[in-house]
């Protein structure tokens, strides 16, 4: 999937964006072989992020194109007080843009003409909505015209506001692939792996800001919690003062609906779109920041702290407690005639179950509950078994309490997980 490489405390992930999938898919419809079109990439802020991004967009167009002939791209920039982005297209090949449209297309045409093409736009500074307006008014003539030499742009901008109606945004992604739990890690490589999952979601998807901040936890002790928790602090807090400075206030943008939070702030953006969430979340620091600021008065508490939950790393923890928790109720039910009668609650829940008609399992399921232990809770399966359990099954009870309650995970549950990891698949 199309994104970027990026580098956190010595543990490379390949990075997705919520443009990912859309882009990919318009670069592998080959725009340039029949209908042409247009579109615009909302990159990173940071030029480093920007360059890598421009790398990875000239590797996808080439590979949409491999099996045609080969693609040309045509760089071009556009900055400020420069030409316009369909100006700035025609120049690149000796076009001139003010003769007018017909004369342009014409010239455009002798260009494109069996050289299959696309224009990869730089966008630098603020842009203006006529610009827009003028290259898609430009491309709808020019395709009428000359419909067997498309017409293909693609528009790389900082700026939020590209006036296209095909816009993919890769400013705020997360890591893909990155597995803390691979039982062939070491403790360092592990805890690498740890920091830059934690480090992404603090930055809210921002490999700009994420970086940053792991030169700040550069040389940190395996397992120190407690000091990458300073750091984060201080970096939130840091932030923070640039929106006060400004006037605003963290409850303010936080209240505020995500657009308006996006323009209005100092910020570039507040607000962000993790992965598998339901809908735009503010960004993690500037929840920290203000719980920092309001302690236990602050409004939405109960909100802003699930903000702070790294949720990929406690998905994937979670996956492993469910495969755990499987295995242990197959060892301690195994046992037959050793065991105690299920509690009340246990019966309780199995009956509720028969009387309501069984509305979640098909009638011909395979796993129809027939016994109350279906029903039966982790904390009642531990206090079942016959004989005595490793102490990491002991440890699962918390451990995915902790996960499904929303409290802070750390590096310590990371070692509890690797535990449970390795046990024999039976315990």
């Amino acid at each position: 999937m199309l994104g970027i490489d990026v580098t956190l405390c010595g543990a490379t992930s390949h990075w997705q964006f919520p443009g990912s999938k859309g882009l990919q898919h318009w670069l592998s419809g080959s725009p340039w072989l029949e209908e042409g079109g247009s579109c615009a990439v909302l990159g990173p802020a940071a030029p480093s992020a920007q360059d890598r991004l421009l790398r990875a967009l000239r590797q996808a167009a080439h590979a949409a194109s491999a099996e045609q002939d080969r693609l040309r791209l045509i760089p071009v920039e556009v900055g400020a007080g420069g030409d316009t982005p369909m100006g700035a297209c025609l120049g690149a090949l000796g076009v001139d843009w003010s003769a007018g449209k017909l004369s342009a297309a014409e010239g455009l045409a002798r260009h494109l003409r069996g050289q299959r093409s696309l224009f990869l736009v730089e966008l630098s500074g603020e842009d203006r909505v006529d610009w827009w307006e003028s290259l898609e008014d430009f491309a709808d003539i020019y395709h009428k015209r000359y419909p067997s030499c498309p017409l293909a742009v693609l528009v790389l901008s900082r700026a939020a506001n590209v006036g296209l109606a095909k816009r993919f945004d890769f400013r705020m992604g997360w890591p893909s692939g990155l597995a803390v739990l691979d039982d062939a890690l070491g403790e360092r490589e592990r805890w690498a792996r740890y920091l830059h999952c934690r480090i992404a979601w603090e930055a809210g998807g921002s490999p700009a800001m994420a970086e940053a901040l792991a030169e700040r936890v550069r040389g940190l002790e395996i397992g120190d919690d407690e000091r990458l928790e300073d750091l984060f602090n201080r970096h939130a807090q840091e932030w923070a003062g640039q929106i006060r400075a400004s006037g605003a206030t963290l409850i303010g943008c936080l209240e505020a609906q995500p657009a308006d939070a996006a323009q209005g702030a100092p910020i570039p953006l507040l607000w962000w779109h993790p992965p598998y969430s339901l809908g735009a979340k503010p960004q993690p620091w500037v929840c920290r920041a203000a719980l920092i600021e309001q302690g236990e008065i602050c409004p939405a508490l109960w909100r802003w702290r699930y903000e702070l939950f790294c949720a990929p790393l406690a998905r994937a923890l979670f996956s492993l407690c469910l495969q755990a928790e499987a295995s242990l109720r197959d060892r301690v039910l195994q046992a037959g005639a050793g065991i105690p009668r299920p509690s009340e609650e246990a019966e309780d829940l199995m009956r509720k179950f028969n009387q309501s008609g069984n509305p979640w399992y098909p009638a011909n399921h395979p796993t129809v509950p027939a016994s109350p232990w279906v029903f039966a809770s982790l904390g009642e399966i531990l206090k079942a078994s016959p004989d005595r359990l490793p102490q990491p099954c002991r440890s699962l009870h918390e451990l995915r309490n902790t996960l499904a309650h929303g409290h802070f995970i750390g590096w310590r549950h990371v070692l509890v997980a690797v535990e449970l990891m390795r046990l024999p698949l039976k315990l």
